[in-house]
């Protein structure tokens, strides 16, 4: 694994990543533009259920990553599992389905035609993390031909030919097909033809391990789930999602720690850790506050509609933010931990890393669910309907601040690596002088109902602010020219 470089790999997925955003911003506002609040609050609602059906294979993924990132040739015995699990996630999609039943918000229709996506889901899960182990950067490669098939499925499908719903649908699944087909023909030389049966074994009887991992990360998304049942409307998921979209965006440098936990499996050390931190720090930061003080430019973009969750967006930036990093501190601590190197054994996984990571996010997850689902009653009682999305997303934003904390000084605890402080306030400060152009460029913007003659303006101010940040950056930050040096050089 010493061919793999955080720099080099990690800014090529990010901004693969980044390119990506556009294309789904596009895809986005197809989707907005011609589908129903209602609909657009349906399909978030299918994609919580999605990822509960996907719960069966995160046990060949889970292992296959950790394994042939070390050198183990498992890739057609993750594939083959994984194929006989489709069964078993189409179970769980439709149990999930019935059990949810939620009284003229989800149809017996939209779920079957949604459970097309299900057999695909498991191929590409499949395949992203063979190319994880070996390749990450193809992942990213692969984000960005989704995303553009989408784009141009998604126009034809749902604009052109007016299917609506089942537009939606068929445009993911074609992109999907697409998708799936780049990763099997990249990954070619990792598949051979004899299958690890004892292999196979070992990983469901560990099986508890990835299905309790997993678990604890899908609670978060019963926070969908609770707000549909208590609430009995979709309108407050589609508003809360639709700031999500431009938040999620600082959620794209989770692929510096993708490449970190490649590396950490194989030789890394707490060089890399920092490094990784301190590139996300960079991209982070910036991203946080320029949602915020562009929060209703970009909320238009998908509709005026969408424009009044402007105050929600302000809030979840700093909520992903915190997210992020709390995901990539889970990565650091996992990663580092050596109990699965020789072998996978139950006794010494109960006591690793691997358990207690997942544990902490169980318990904080947990209390987050309980925590929203009494707020939404309480504001249901009084009243306060319109306030739920704002609680909503500060009950993220506490969540991960505390998760954070904890994880961070575990990890000085366990490895000793000190945080970043300078590079942190640097960050900061180019942000702030950022935000300060940026805002006075906002008040030119025309609220235009043209979609082609309102964005390009944004689209201006957000490049002009992007160069301001970076600039002042580069004056400031001594480890960042250093890094920008040695991307030129890399280049060269």
């Amino acid at each position: 694994m010493s061919k793999i470089r955080i720099v080099q790999t990690g800014t090529i997925s990010y901004l693969s990543s980044i390119l990506g955003i556009v294309t789904g911003l596009i895809f986005i506002t197809i989707i907005t533009r011609n589908l129903t609040i209602n609909e657009f609050g349906i399909w978030q609602i299918l994609g919580s259920l999605y990822a509960y059906a996907a719960i069966p294979n995160i046990i060949p993924n889970y292992w296959a990553i950790r394994r042939i990132s070390r050198g183990q040739k498992l890739a057609t015995t993750a594939i083959i599992t994984n194929i006989f699990l489709i069964i078993i996630g189409c179970f769980v999609y439709l149990s999930g389905a019935y059990i949810l039943d939620l009284e003229n918000t989800l149809t017996l229709y939209f779920i079957l035609i949604g459970a097309v996506l299900i057999p695909l889901q498991f191929m590409f899960s499949s395949l992203k993390a063979i190319t994880m182990a070996t390749k990450p950067h193809l992942v990213a490669y692969s984000s960005i031909i989704l995303e553009i098939t989408k784009v141009i499925a998604g126009y034809y499908f749902i604009s052109i030919r007016n299917l609506g719903f089942e537009g939606l649908i068929i445009a993911v699944a074609v992109a999907m097909t697409v998708q799936i087909g780049f990763l099997l023909l990249r990954n070619k030389e990792n598949f051979y033809l004899n299958i690890d049966i004892n292999e196979i074994k070992t990983w469901f009887r560990t099986g508890w391990l990835p299905i309790y991992t997993d678990l604890t990360s899908k609670i978060i998304l019963l926070d969908v789930i609770v707000i549909a049942v208590i609430v009995q409307s979709t309108e407050i998921i589609a508003l809360y999602k639709s700031a999500y979209i431009f938040a999620g965006i600082i959620f794209l440098t989770i692929q510096f720690a993708n490449v970190l936990r490649i590396k950490l499996l194989a030789e890394g050390g707490n060089q890399d850790i920092q490094l990784a931190i301190r590139l996300m720090m960079i991209f982070t930061v910036p991203i946080a506050f320029g949602a915020i003080i562009l929060s209703e430019p970009l909320l238009f973009i998908l509709d005026p509609m969408y424009i009044s969750a402007s105050a929600i967006l302000q809030v979840l930036a700093f909520g992903v933010l915190l997210y992020t990093f709390s995901e990539t501190f889970n990565v650091i601590l996992v990663a580092s931990d050596k109990t699965d190197q020789n072998g996978i054994r139950n006794k010494l996984l109960q006591k690793s890393e691997l358990v207690h990571i997942p544990t902490l996010d169980l318990v904080g997850r947990s209390a987050y669910i309980l925590a929203l689902a009494a707020g939404t009653l309480l504001f249901m009682y009084y009243n306060f309907h319109e306030l739920i999305g704002l609680l909503w997303a500060f009950l993220f934003l506490v969540l991960n601040l505390i998760l954070s904390i904890y994880k961070w000084n575990r990890i000085i605890f366990k490895l000793k690596v000190a945080f970043p402080v300078r590079n942190l306030v640097n960050t900061t400060i180019s942000s702030i002088l950022m935000v300060i152009l940026v805002s006075q460029l906002k008040t030119y913007i025309v609220y235009n109902q043209n979609i082609l003659s309102y964005i390009w303006p944004i689209i201006g101010i957000i490049i002009i602010g992007a160069v301001i940040y970076f600039l002042i950056l580069f004056i400031i930050d001594k480890e960042f020219r250093n890094l920008t040096f040695k991307a030129i050089d890399t280049v060269r």
